[in-house]
C-alpha cells in the first residue's frame, strides 16, 4: 500500500510547491512576458478619421478625427498614435482621442513599417525614427 501512495504524495508536494511559489511571488516572471497590443489602427483619408479595430472581436471600438494624406498609415506607441504620410506626420493621444500636433518629415523619404510588440515602428531609407530599427537602404 505504501508503494502505491508514493507517486501521489510526490505529485501533491510538487503541486503545492508550485502553488506556493506562484502565490508568494517567489517565481520570477519570464523576461519575454510582454504582450502585443490587441487591435490595429487604420486611417481613412476620405473621412480624415483613424479607427481602432479590436483584435478579438474585429469591431471598431474607438475613432478620432485626425488630418492626414491619402496613403497614410498609422503606427503607435503605448500612449500615442502617429498618422504617417508622405509629407505630414500627425500625432494623436490614444487615451483622449485628440490630435496633438502635425510635423513635416525632415526629408522626402518613403517610410517602412514594421510590426513589433507594442505596435508598429517606422524607418526610412536614411534616418532612423524609432530605436532598434535595423533597416538600411540597399546598395
Amino acid at each position: 500500500m505504501l508503494k502505491r501512495s508514493r507517486p501521489f504524495a510526490l505529485v501533491t508536494v510538487l503541486v503545492v510547491g508550485a502553488l506556493v511559489a506562484a502565490l508568494t511571488g517567489a517565481a520570477t516572471p519570464l523576461p519575454a512576458g510582454q504582450f502585443a497590443l490587441s487591435g490595429h489602427w487604420v486611417f481613412n483619408s476620405v473621412l480624415q478619421v483613424v479607427f481602432h479595430i479590436d483584435g478579438a472581436t474585429t469591431n471598431i471600438d474607438a475613432h478620432a478625427d485626425v488630418n492626414g494624406e491619402p496613403g497614410s498609415q498609422v503606427v503607435q506607441s503605448d500612449t500615442h498614435g502617429y498618422v504617417v504620410g508622405p509629407s505630414v506626420i500627425t500625432r494623436f493621444d490614444k487615451a483622449t482621442l485628440t490630435t496633438l500636433e502635425s510635423i513635416s518629415p525632415p526629408a522626402n523619404e518613403l517610410p517602412v513599417f514594421i510590426e513589433v510588440v507594442g505596435g508598429r515602428i517606422w524607418c526610412t531609407a536614411t534616418r532612423e525614427r524609432s530605436s532598434g530599427c535595423p533597416i538600411r537602404r540597399p546598395s
